[in-house]
Parts: structure tokens; C-alpha cells; sequence
């Protein structure tokens, strides 16, 4: 029984490497030391990690994959300010402090859902007005939602009467 575990172990460790043919090609995910994850079946398989220890790779790649989640977000968060302070004038970094970081955020992720489900910027401009908030900050945060979480509607900012 002990043979076919460390079998089992080196067939998971070996496999990319010596058929990456049988797994489309695909490099390991930036950060997957292992190079397991993309892996089509991790059930009952475990590999001896960069520190010596015997890890479960269901357990291994469902940590990897939540830690590379936030850190997305965390960039994504990073690059919603950058694109905010670029297009928001010094009224609407004003009321944007009043609101507060998350209430920010939150707004700034409700445009590109909007958009998905088949909206118009006309339409959530609409929206916006009737949420009383100040007109230079609801372009700011749209502008820079956009350009964070969905770029391909970009183009339609200078087309709207935004």
C-alpha cells in the first residue's frame, strides 16, 4: 500500500512534466509551485510541498485558487482608485471621502453589473440621478468602474450624454 501512494504522489508531480501533451500545455497557474492545479482530477491525490510537507492538492488548489482571488481584488481595489483620482475632480474626491472607501467601492461595483444585464449608460445615468448624489461623482466612479471591472464598454463613455 505504501508503494502505491508514493506511486500515486510522483504520477501527480510527473505527470505535467512528462506528458504536457495530455494537459493541453497549459502552464501551472503563477504561484501554483506545485504545477498540480490545473490538474482535471485531485481526489485523493497529496504531493510533498516546497516545505517538506505531505499536502492534500484538493486543499492545496482550493488555497491557491481563494488567495489568487484576493489578490485580483486587492488589485482591482488598487486600480478602481487609480482610475477614480484620474477622472474625479477635487468636489467629487471631496464627497467621495464623506461616503468612505467601502461605500465607494460598493457603488463603483454596481456599474459594470448594470451594464452586463444589458443597460445603457444613458440608463444608469438615469439611475444615478435619482439617487441624489453629486453628477461629478457618479462620472467619476462610473468612469473609473469601467475602466477597472469592464473596459470593453469604454468606448460608449464619450457616446453617452454622460
Amino acid at each position: 500500500m505504501l508503494k502505491l501512494d508514493w506511486a500515486l504522489i510522483g504520477a501527480a508531480l510527473l505527470l505535467p512534466l512528462a506528458f504536457p501533451q495530455l494537459l493541453g500545455a497549459q502552464e501551472a497557474p503563477e504561484g501554483d509551485r506545485l504545477g498540480v492545479c490545473n490538474l482535471y482530477n485531485l481526489s485523493g491525490y497529496a504531493a510533498i510541498d516546497s516545505n517538506g510537507e505531505i499536502v492534500n492538492l484538493m486543499d492545496y488548489c482550493h488555497n491557491f485558487r481563494q488567495n489568487q482571488s484576493e489578490e485580483v481584488a486587492l488589485r482591482n481595489e488598487q486600480r478602481f482608485w487609480e482610475n477614480f483620482v484620474l477622472a474625479a475632480d477635487q468636489g467629487a474626491i471631496a464627497f467621495a471621502e464623506t461616503l468612505g472607501q467601502e461605500q465607494v467601492l460598493a457603488y463603483g461595483n454596481t456599474v459594470c453589473p448594470f451594464l452586463k444585464g444589458g443597460g445603457s449608460l444613458g440608463e444608469l445615468r438615469q439611475v444615478q440621478a435619482d439617487q441624489d448624489l453629486p453628477p461629478r461623482f457618479d462620472v467619476a466612479v462610473t468612469v473609473a468602474a469601467i475602466h477597472t471591472y469592464c473596459p470593453r464598454y469604454g468606448s460608449e463613455i464619450g457616446q453617452s450624454s454622460f
